[in-house]
């Protein structure tokens, strides 16, 4: 873990809080997965901390600091995100920043695409959520019946499980995504975790024709990694989602699972060397 202290950025209803490493010129804003928290992006610090300060945040319902799981906050989208972004740009006397997420963190930083292109100089995307709908997830996050749904089933984990199961019985899912779901439902401070994360980013929503064309206007760098073998957000998923930008966006298949940061050390040699 690391010592690095907090500091925080806040706007309304949210607040975000964040360590920085690293002492480079350069801005880059760092957003982990589900179930993680700030300190992974640490690792990054030898190699990238003399071109970049990093700013890795924890993201909300996540970290010490973390609202309780159990109280619903507001709607977040990418224009309150934005908003908190461009007050740290102030705060740090920058103009542009480069961006780096991490499955949920992806779908974060691609969000802010759509927001503050402007402001975007470098965008790695690291085997991002939110590349095709999902249909269970808009359901619970978006109907009356969904929440209802939703919150029986966090407070009644057999049924979910149950549901789980016979869901990779019907072959609809694999075992590996069976057992990532089983692990992040076992307890109640989990369930909660997800359905109002679910809940408070049902908005948060990613439109690649728009994200395209800010591409094209801003000339940003994107560098795009996936793990050969995530059952999770798989290369297959990358490869459909990709094809729908007329941009050169660079994909890199890494050899790993879902757990692309265990491989930072390939993913800074690519960052440090542009194409």
């Amino acid at each position: 873990m690391s010592d690095a202290e907090y500091s925080f950025l806040t706007d309304g209803d949210f607040t975000l809080p964040y360590k920085s490493y690293g002492s480079g010129d350069e801005l880059l804003l760092c957003f982990h997965g589900f179930g993680r928290i700030s300190d992974g992006f640490h690792r990054f610090e030898k190699a990238l901390g003399q071109r970049y300060t990093l700013i890795a945040f924890d993201f909300l319902y996540h970290g010490p600091h973390s609202v309780s799981v159990k109280k619903r906050l507001p709607a977040f989208t990418p224009a309150v995100l934005s908003n908190m972004v461009e007050k740290l740009l102030w705060e740090k006397k920058k103009v542009r920043c480069s961006l780096m997420g991490y499955s949920q963190g992806g779908k974060t930083v691609m969000g802010l695409v759509h927001k503050i292109p402007h402001r975007i100089h470098e965008l790695f995307v690291l085997a991002p959520d939110g590349m095709k709908n999902n249909a269970i997830r808009n359901f619970i996050a978006k109907t009356y019946l969904g929440r209802r749904l939703g919150l029986k089933l966090v407070k009644s984990p057999e049924s979910l499980h149950n549901i789980i199961r016979a869901l990779r019985f019907m072959k609809i899912i694999s075992e590996k995504v069976k057992l990532f779901f089983m692990s992040n439902t076992d307890e109640i401070e989990k369930r909660y975790r997800i359905y109002h994360s679910w809940l408070t980013l049902r908005n948060y929503e990613i439109h690649p024709k728009l994200m395209n064309h800010y591409f094209h206007a801003k000339k940003i760098r994107v560098e795009f990694f996936i793990g050969k073998y995530d059952a999770i957000i798989t290369p297959k998923s990358a490869d459909l989602f990709l094809e729908k930008f007329n941009y050169k966006i660079n994909l890199h298949e890494l050899a790993c699972g879902h757990d692309l940061l265990s491989l930072h050390t390939q993913i800074e040699k690519i960052i440090l060397t542009p194409s």
